[in-house]
């Protein structure tokens, strides 16, 4: 179990190290109101992993960047339902 909790931790870590420098330049190139005059937000990377144990235990882990390109999208998605608990979004 121990070592599980290492391995995940070090995979945490070495994947916020990896893309730290990456994440500025996707929302830079991924574009902008303009290039998406419809949309009130740009999803630009979405994943999930999960983590089953023998004893049928899962874990998921979500990763989301988003872009909001108008107002409306501000005022629309600052709150967001995560199953039953609602999460504030916040900025960098």
């Amino acid at each position: 179990m121990i070592k599980n909790i290492f391995f995940i931790g070090a995979f945490v870590f070495l994947t916020q190290f990896a893309f730290s420098s990456v994440i500025p330049e996707l929302i830079k190139s991924s574009g902008s109101s303009t290039d998406y005059p419809n949309s009130d937000l740009l999803i630009i990377f979405d994943s999930t992993d999960v983590d089953m144990l023998e004893t049928g235990l899962s874990y998921y882990y979500t990763h989301t960047l988003s872009k909001i390109l108008t107002t409306k999208g501000a005022r629309d998605f600052s709150i967001f339902k995560y199953g039953t608990i609602p999460f504030r979004l916040m900025s960098i």
